[in-house]
């Protein structure tokens, strides 16, 4: 249900806010910041924090018994690999399971190269993007036609790539890049969008047409569709045939704008003031991504054998990773920004002298 709409709305909040950036920085400078505020923690997170998944996978094979950093030096020539590989079956898996790998950082990835295309081919509408804010509110009917084109359009590029790449493959090039094919239209698509949205001024006058629980009933009804026959139409003989591919793409590209409607009317509505809550998430929440994935990991190492049910395991480990997380963010990384680097280090030489 997640893998549905999480990060299709992220890419589309991401390209709403990208063309306003583009117009005060300047090509230069919105890539020299997404580079500071994306590349970086990629490359120090991807090379000394990430690694202890593929460690603990490691172990948990039980292969010879090598320390961490032992096993990070062994793996480390895999990082500057070009070698591209599409993974369609666990034996192709296993055979790169100790490269270097981005793990949740794909995302960073592939929206920074989105970010440096938007700003390298898009110059000629960053400069009217000044004038975009200053035209008249988009009318809900033109809204409406604008979403109705692109999830069209979105959908036959899904399916039109789900006919040379299963619907549930991830491809790789050595560890720059990490994606699943079928949702890089989806991906894309969302983020254009985003940043038409933007231009177009959809949201200036009034929140979307229709209701939060209008939105909320389409959203709920296109992905319990898809995920009725998903099960059938992933474990089909590949390539499938055009009808099912036009099918789910569509079902997964209008149920994702269904979200985004949901989440911006619900937001506009409902969430549209400043709490402390709100205060304190919404500069962390960044943080919390970027790390959360090894902590959730290493939690779930040291729970497997405690003799608790699994329901309680889940619960300890999903509120003890969010604490986690946002009191890192809170208390170190956002107001001591080196002080984090230098604990990241040190946290890796310590990985290497105990594990």
């Amino acid at each position: 249900m997640l893998d549905i709409f999480a990060m299709p709305v992220l890419y589309f909040v991401a390209g709403f806010f990208a063309l306003p950036s583009l117009q005060r920085y300047g090509v230069t400078g919105f890539i020299k910041a997404k580079l500071k505020r994306l590349g970086a923690p990629l490359v120090l997170l991807g090379l000394f924090f990430v690694p202890v998944i593929n460690f603990i996978g490691y172990l948990n094979r039980g292969d010879e018994s090598i320390g961490f950093l032992r096993y990070w030096w062994r793996h480390f020539p895999t990082l500057f690999s070009l070698e591209p590989v599409l993974f369609t079956n666990p034996a192709i898996g296993a055979r790169h399971a100790d490269d270097f790998s981005q793990w949740h950082l794909w995302f960073i990835s592939l929206l920074l190269l989105f970010f440096i295309l938007l700003a390298l081919f898009c110059r000629r509408l960053a400069k009217t993007a000044g004038t975009a804010e200053h035209r008249q509110p988009a009318p809900a009917a033109a809204i409406a036609a604008q979403m109705s084109i692109a999830g069209l359009l979105i959908a036959l590029a899904v399916a039109g790539v789900n006919r040379v790449s299963p619907d549930w493959a991830w491809f790789k090039i050595g560890s720059i890049l990490l994606i699943q094919p079928t949702r890089v239209p989806l991906y894309a698509g969302l983020f254009a969008l985003g940043a038409l949205a933007w231009y177009r001024g959809w949201f200036k006058a009034a929140p979307l047409p229709l209701k939060p629980w209008i939105w909320a009933c389409a959203s709920l009804a296109l992905s319990l569709l898809l995920i009725a026959g998903l099960k059938n139409f992933v474990t089909a003989p590949q390539p499938p045939p055009v009808g099912p591919s036009l099918y789910f793409a569509g079902l997964r590209t209008f149920a994702c704008l269904a979200f985004i409607g949901w989440f911006t009317t619900l937001a506009q509505r409902r969430l549209d003031k400043s709490t402390p809550i709100h205060r304190s998430l919404f500069p962390a929440s960044y943080d919390i991504y970027l790390i959360h994935l090894p902590i959730v990991v290493l939690l779930q190492w040291g729970a497997f054998l405690l003799p608790f049910a699994l329901g309680i395991k889940f619960a300890f480990i999903l509120l003890a990773a969010c604490l986690i997380s946002w009191l890192l963010s809170r208390y170190v990384i956002q107001p001591r920004p080196h002080l984090a680097v230098a604990l990241l280090l040190a946290a890796f030489l310590l990985a290497g002298a105990v594990m």
